[in-house]
């Protein structure tokens, strides 16, 4: 992991239990961070799965991790005392980078990004998950699946990600029956996507109670 995001000029911050925290931009600027930032956490998810496949043939733990992108304004310096300090960030944006690596428990995913590191990065496969309301936050957030670069990706997976995002669009839109019928078609392609089965429930059961006209389509969890 640190190779991987060294290799970007990525900073490795510190270790917090089985969490490492990392940045980019600082100590010294660099173009493109947040490309550079999203490459890298594809990266380490790859270099993963190979390190999977070999614990699984040994018949040790499939370890998986979960990761949580974002960008925005911080605090970046060393902060301490005389006896103890660190060179670190702090700011919301890293509060909100936290709750999107633990909100991939609730989407049944593994890499997360917000809308506002999407914007610095390009050739990328991502996967709209709607409007959250993270835990410990009033905002929304709109929050995608990082799938992996467009160019290593299969055909049949970018297939996949536009039945997706086709069901999503319906679903804000208030077109609920058709939503649920291209859920159920994405759980089928995916292989029994819990996530996408809970979608195509409450689409249905939005298709015969519909929401409240101030309904604005926000997760809140």
């Amino acid at each position: 992991t640190q190779s991987t995001w060294d290799d970007r000029c990525g900073t490795v911050d510190k270790f917090i239990g089985d969490c490492i925290m990392a940045f980019f931009n600082a100590p010294r600027r660099i173009d493109s961070y947040g490309q550079k930032c999203m490459e890298a956490a594809i990266e380490s998810q790859r270099r993963l799965a190979t390190l999977r496949e070999e614990w699984v043939r040994h018949g040790q733990p499939a370890l998986r991790a979960r990761i949580g992108l974002h960008c925005g304004r911080v605090l970046v310096g060393n902060y301490g005392c005389n006896t103890k300090m660190d060179y670190t960030i702090i700011g919301d944006p890293v509060n909100l980078a936290a709750r999107l690596e633990s909100l991939n428990k609730s989407f049944g995913t593994y890499t997360l990004a917000s809308s506002d590191l999407l914007a610095t990065v390009k050739g990328v496969l991502v996967r709209p998950l709607g409007k959250v309301v993270a835990r410990g936050k009033t905002e929304s957030t709109e929050v995608f699946e990082v799938c992996g670069l467009v160019s290593s990706m299969d055909p049949s997976e970018v297939d996949r990600v536009a039945v997706w995002t086709s069901a999503m669009a319906e679903f804000l839109g208030r077109n609920f029956s058709a939503a649920a019928t291209l859920f159920q078609k994405y759980e089928e392609l995916d292989f029994g996507n819990r996530h996408a089965a809970s979608m195509a429930q409450m689409a249905k059961n939005y298709a015969v109670e519909p929401p409240p006209a101030t309904w604005d389509g926000v997760i809140r969890v």
